[in-house]
C-alpha cells in the first residue's frame, strides 16, 4: 500500500503490463448509450465514432499494427466509449492484434453492456483474455450479473468502478448482491476532466490539489471499501490514483515507445520524452555539411528533416558549438517533445 495506490491480492494481468508501460489503450469508439456524470473521456472523442491506439488515430490496419509495434506492447486494453456498439469491429481489431502479434499479447475489455452466450464464445475463439464490467452510476443490474457470471467461466474477470467519494455503501453494496467469483475489484480515482468538470462540480465535488487532477475524497472511500470487503471476499482489491497513472504508467508507456523510435541523435529524458536540438538559418545542406566537415560531427548524429528541412542533431553538440553557429547566423533550439503521432512539443529552449 501507497500513497499512489493501494493493492490487497495479485494484481490483474492488464494492469501489470499497464504499470511496466507495455499496455496500449485502443479506444475503439466514442459512442456511447450511458451518460456517466464522471466520464472523463475528452470533448474530441466523447460521442464520435473514432477509433485510436494511444494517441493515435486508426483508419485502417496498418495505423493500428504501426503503433503497437513502435512501443514494443506486450497486451492491449480496448475501452471507449462502449466498444460493444461496435462489436464487428472489436473482433476485427481483435483477431488483428492476435493473429499478428501473438497469443501471449494481453488483451483485455472494458464494457458496460451485458455480453450474450453466442458473442462470448466469439471473443474467446480469438483470443481475448479478460473482461472488466463497469455497472454504470454504480447500480445493480440482473443482466450484467448474468453476463458477469457467464463471462468468469471463459475469461480472466473483474469489476471496474471508478471510487466516488462518500459512495462506500453504494460500492459495497453492489460487489455484496454480485457475490460471484470474480478475479478483482478494481477501483480508480475519480479525477476531472475537460468534458466532466461542470457535472462534477454541481455534485459539489472538488480538487484534491492544485498539482493534479484527482478529486478529494476518491481516495479515502475506496479505503473503506476495502476495509469492509477484505474480510468477507478473496479475490483482489486494487485502487489507481490518476497520479500514478500519470508519474508511472504513462511515462513508462512514453519510455518504452522512446527507446523503440528515436534517432541516434535523441535522448530520451526520465519522464520519457525525447531531446534534440534543430537548427535552421540558411541552407539546410549547407549546415548539414558545415557540422559534418568543418566541426567534425559524426555523420549519426546529424539528419535533414525531409517535412521541415530543418537539420536536427544531438542537443549537446549544438549546445556545445553554440558560439560557433551563433557566428555563422544559425538559430539552435533544444526541443524537447512526446514520443507520440504529433511529435508534441513540451518545451523550446535557445541554443543560440
Amino acid at each position: 500500500m501507497s500513497e499512489n495506490k493501494i493493492l490487497i491480492g495479485e494484481l490483474p494481468t492488464g494492469c501489470r503490463l499497464c504499470e511496466k508501460g507495455a499496455k496500449a489503450v485502443l479506444f475503439l469508439t466514442g459512442q456511447c448509450d450511458n451518460q456517466c456524470s464522471y466520464c472523463p473521456v475528452s470533448v474530441e472523442r466523447k460521442n464520435k465514432d473514432i477509433t485510436y491506439i494511444n494517441e493515435k488515430e486508426v483508419s485502417s490496419r496498418e495505423d493500428l499494427l504501426h503503433e503497437l509495434k513502435s512501443m514494443n506492447a506486450l497486451g492491449t486494453g480496448i475501452t471507449g466509449g462502449e466498444p460493444l456498439l461496435c462489436y464487428e469491429r472489436l473482433i476485427r481489431y481483435l483477431k488483428i492484434i492476435k493473429e499478428e502479434l501473438g497469443g501471449d499479447h494481453h488483451v483485455h475489455l472494458y464494457t458496460t453492456k451485458p455480453i450474450d452466450v453466442e458473442k462470448q464464445n466469439r471473443l474467446k475463439m480469438y483470443g481475448l483474455d479478460e473482461i472488466r464490467y463497469h455497472f454504470p452510476g454504480l447500480n445493480y443490474s440482473s443482466k450484467l450479473h448474468k453476463s458477469l457470471e457467464l463471462s468468469s467461466r471463459k475469461f480472466d474477470t473483474g469489476i471496474e468502478l471508478p471510487s466516488i467519494p462518500n459512495y462506500e455503501e453504494e460500492i459495497i453494496d453492489l460487489i455484496e448482491k454480485i457475490n460471484e467469483p470474480i478475479d478483482f475489484l478494481n477501483l480508480d480515482e475519480l479525477e476531472f476532466s475537460e468534458s466532466n468538470f461542470e457535472k462534477l462540480k454541481e455534485r459539489g465535488f472538488r480538487g484534491e490539489s492544485r498539482l493534479n487532477n484527482s478529486i478529494k475524497g476518491s481516495k479515502r472511500t475506496a479505503k473503506k471499501v476495502f476495509k469492509e470487503l477484505k474480510p468477507e471476499f478473496e479475490f483482489t482489491l486494487h485502487f489507481c490514483s490518476s497520479s500514478f497513472k500519470d508519474s508511472v504508467q504513462l511515462k513508462n508507456r512514453y519510455r518504452r515507445k522512446s527507446k523503440n523510435i528515436k534517432n541516434e541523435y535523441e535522448e530520451i529524458t526520465e519522464d520519457g520524452t525525447l531531446l534534440k536540438a534543430v537548427l535552421s538559418g540558411t541552407s539546410s545542406k549547407e549546415i548539414y555539411n558545415k557540422l559534418k566537415k568543418n566541426f567534425g560531427v559524426p555523420e549519426k548524429l546529424i539528419e535533414i528533416n525531409k517535412e521541415t528541412n530543418n537539420v536536427e542533431t544531438a542537443w549537446y553538440v549544438a549546445e556545445e558549438l553554440s558560439e560557433e553557429l551563433n557566428s555563422l547566423d544559425i538559430e539552435a533550439n533544444l526541443i524537447e517533445f512526446y514520443p507520440t503521432e504529433d511529435r508534441f512539443v513540451v518545451q523550446k529552449i535557445p541554443l543560440t
